[in-house]
């Protein structure tokens, strides 16, 4: 074997195994349907540790493309929803090529509203509830 040839039998298996290695990696799934409950400390009260939901989804997506490194995004804070530790939602659907998803409020003032989230935040501040069916 020649050393071009090495080299290109070596650049397919590292392309191969990285394939491998990445359809391996756990992904995060949101489905409609679903019921994810907040975990994460916050209160509605404090300003500056609340998580939040977003009343358009423009907001959500700018604020998205913000922490990615973009321009920063202003959101008025009369546009949020205020969260407490504890408070449900239901997931409704995916928008902005899944970066937002559209969800219901299920506790609070504003229950059956629909808001917008972050994906991200999702799966970091809150946990699926499941449900058990009894036979």
């Amino acid at each position: 074997m020649t050393i071009a040839s090495k080299k290109i039998y070596i650049s397919f298996i590292v392309f191969f195994i990285s394939i491998n290695l990445s359809s391996s990696e756990e992904e995060n799934i949101t489905a409609p349907g679903q019921i994810w409950e907040l975990v994460a400390k916050s209160n509605k009260l404090e300003h500056h540790n609340s998580k939040i939901l977003f009343y358009f989804s423009r907001d959500a997506f700018h604020t998205y493309l913000g922490r990615r490194g973009g321009k920063v995004s202003v959101v008025d804070t009369r546009n949020i929803q205020r969260l407490n530790k504890g408070n449900k939602i239901k997931i409704i659907k995916a928008i902005h090529n899944g970066n937002v998803l559209e969800v219901q409020l299920l506790d609070g003032l504003e229950r059956n509203r629909n808001f917008f989230v972050i994906t991200n935040d999702l799966f970091i501040d809150y946990v699926e509830v499941t449900t058990t069916k009894k036979i």
